[in-house]
């Protein structure tokens, strides 16, 4: 114990006529409650992260206040007890029932003072607060409590609690934990340079530090216990056999259990991983381990991922990864009108399960609370294929860690399978959805996305919806190989959809998109017999009509350029809170009742020879055209000519 706390206590041990009696009762009384000595940080906080959030109950000077205790319940996390006491039971309270929205007395009354305390401190944390008063026992005791950015309520207890309670208090609140997505990449962007500098570890192995840590942490005793490790070794080892123990509770089967196990072995072998793993921990387990809500559709590994691979200069589309933005993927939910009874979800490229995630967020809210649905849901409602092993690892992760869902992942290459039991699996679940951002191709890598496509459709039940977001330069490549393969598509199935989407919906990747929605095993040709033209001399056939192949309804084509957002420090941001909802419902009630809007949508008859493009068929109204509409019309259309041609389709190998 420091020299601060030492004195402290030599006064308390001679408590006389003033505060220090009710301080000496109220501390004996904590550790009576489990609390320890070293627990106590006396007159203020000694940490300078807590002790910023002190304002003084004098001047209000962020900083400067000096509550009786502070005390941290969960070591890392933001939870923190604070008490505040008075001798004079008189003065407990200035009025009663004290908010956090009253005309406090801080100085004079132990409600107030807490109160006072506690508002400064709920900027970064949650916070427990004692106001005590009394110079023996029982003391008058008052509970309060407050999460992080919100409102200070009263508790009806009037004694004082173990810490287990207090936490459990906190933790059955409404919102305990959560964080909002720009809190997260805010994190996720302080945290890149700490395990670039610090740990050395590459931009694989960034979000794999995060999804370990995170898995580890749900071990209770490594929860409550990783503060304890005083050698490197052991800590590094601890973690990873804590993750083993998670994959092991998750019915992890062994085979994908082995190699997820594998990606995480630098954690025992990477010396500055060991040399900086608590503190590492201590970060996770702050800023993000409680944040891990079920009900939230937001992809946190896929976040990390795009995060680390910005800030380290990491080019997404070199590495064949573009991750959806989150947006994105709920709006695939939306549009493929998710059902808790019966949709079953297939990605066979899920990346880190972004798309996944949402989908499994949107049927559990749609199941309102039925727990045999969510059951289905997690047990048979996601389907998922990530060839990658370090990708297959995160999906499993987060999957794991927004309550499950992961039963049907698989390891494999979705277009040329190792395994056939994956497709038998696969056809027992009758899949009837399918979500897909495919690997974008690149110079000497790639494949046609559109491969990836067709493969996703020939998986799903007939009638299914497939829904994909690609390249719009793959939808208007003319070459001889890509009809070829949009023949085949059309052979089997239906396009139903296609909406072009914002140029900059992927940053720094310089790809413009298109999301095209398909109607499996329903093909988009109908077959009808047109007379044969008679060719004087023409004796090799007797056959007096032709067949030809005609589509069998119109495709709905949306212009859906501007979804509410512009770019700001390299990232998408919303030009105004809402937009985003208000521009979705406008998509979807044009969506759903394929409304043909001027300029913004129509219907048209298309082939494998067409481009599946908005664009190339809308039509402009020159009657209300305005020099500065006809300026911004034209820059819209370079900037689209030059994006769609870093695009190139002739860069990608034979297939």
């Amino acid at each position: 114990m420091n020299n601060k706390n030492k004195g402290i206590m030599s006064t308390k041990s001679k408590p006389g006529v003033n505060e220090r009696k009710t301080e000496y009762l109220t501390e004996e009384s904590l550790k009576e409650a489990g609390f320890k000595g070293e627990d106590f940080q006396f007159q203020g906080a000694e940490e300078a992260e807590i002790q910023r959030c002190l304002p003084s109950k004098k001047s209000a000077r962020n900083g400067a206040g000096k509550p009786e205790f502070i005390i941290r319940l969960n070591g890392d996390a933001a939870d923190l007890l604070v008490v505040e006491c008075k001798l004079d039971k008189s003065k407990h309270a200035s009025e009663k029932n004290l908010d956090g929205d009253s005309k406090l007395v801080p100085v004079d009354y132990a409600e107030d003072g807490v109160i006072h305390y506690m508002k400064g401190l709920s900027k970064e944390f949650n916070v427990i607060g004692l106001a005590i008063s009394g110079g023996s026992l029982p003391l008058q005791i008052t509970t309060f409590i407050v999460l992080r950015g919100g409102e200070v309520r009263r508790l009806k207890n009037k004694t004082i609690l173990s810490r287990h309670d207090y936490l459990t208090a906190l933790r059955n609140t409404a919102g305990y934990g959560q964080k909002s997505e720009e809190e997260i990449i805010g994190f996720a962007r302080s945290l890149h340079n700490f395990l670039r500098d610090e740990m050395e570890l590459s931009d694989q192995l960034k979000p794999l530090i995060v999804s370990g840590i995170l898995l580890g942490l749900k071990q209770t005793a490594f929860e409550q216990g990783y503060r304890n490790y005083s050698n490197h070794d052991k800590l590094a080892n601890g973690l990873y056999s804590s993750i083993q123990e998670t994959l092991v509770d998750a019915k992890i089967d062994e085979a994908k259990r082995d190699a997820m196990m594998n990606n995480y072995s630098f954690i025992k072998t990477h010396q500055p991983v060991k040399d900086h793993l608590k503190e590492t921990i201590g970060l996770i387990y702050r800023n993000l381990f409680f944040a891990m809500q079920p009900d939230s559709s937001l992809d946190f590994l896929g976040s990390f991922y795009g995060e680390f691979l910005r800030y380290s200069g990491g080019d997404q589309k070199g590495l064949g990864i573009v991750l959806t933005p989150r947006h994105i993927t709920e709006l695939f939910a939306d549009l493929a009108n998710l059902d808790a009874d019966k949709s079953v979800v297939l990605d066979i490229c899920a990346g880190s399960a972004g798309f996944l995630i949402a989908a499994m967020a949107h049927m559990i809210q749609d199941a309102s609370g039925n727990s045999k649905k969510i059951k289905r849901i997690k047990e048979k409602g996601l389907i998922g294929i990530e060839q990658a092993p370090h990708m297959f690892t995160l999906a499993c992760a987060n999957m794991i860690l927004r309550g499950d869902g992961k039963a049907n992942m698989f390891m494999d290459d979705s277009l040329n399978p190792k395994s056939p039991m994956v497709a038998e699996r696969i056809s027992e679940l009758e899949p009837n959805v399918g979500f897909l951002n495919p690997p974008y191709s690149k110079k000497s890598k790639g494949k046609n996305e559109l491969q990836f496509v067709k493969r996703q459709l020939d998986l799903l039940v007939s009638g299914g919806i497939g829904i994909a977001i690609i390249p719009v330069g793959r939808l208007i490549d003319d070459s001889d190989k890509t009809c070829i393969i949009k023949k085949e598509i059309l052979d089997e199935h239906t396009l139903t959809h296609v909406m072009s989407m914002p140029p900059q919906l992927f940053p720094k990747v310089g790809t413009v998109t298109a999301i095209a929605v398909f109607r499996a095993h329903q093909p988009h040709w109908r077959e009808i017999k047109s007379p044969k033209k008679v060719i004087a001399n023409d004796e090799k056939s007797n056959e007096k009509f032709i067949t030809e192949q005609i589509p069998r309804e119109k495709t709905w084509f949306g212009y859906w350029r501007d979804d509410g957002f512009m770019m700001k420090k390299n990232s998408r941001v919303e030009r105004s809170d809402g937009l985003w909802e208000k521009t979705k419902a406008k998509w979807l009630e044009d969506y759903w009742g394929e409304n043909e809007v001027h300029g913004n949508s129509v219907k048209r008859a298309v082939s494998h020879t067409d481009e599946w493009v908005a664009e190339a068929y809308l039509e402009t109204d020159y009657a209300q055209l305005k020099k500065e509409s006809f300026e911004c019309e034209v820059k819209k259309y370079l900037l689209y000519k030059l994006m769609a041609d870093i695009y190139t389709p002739d860069d990608e190998e034979s297939a």
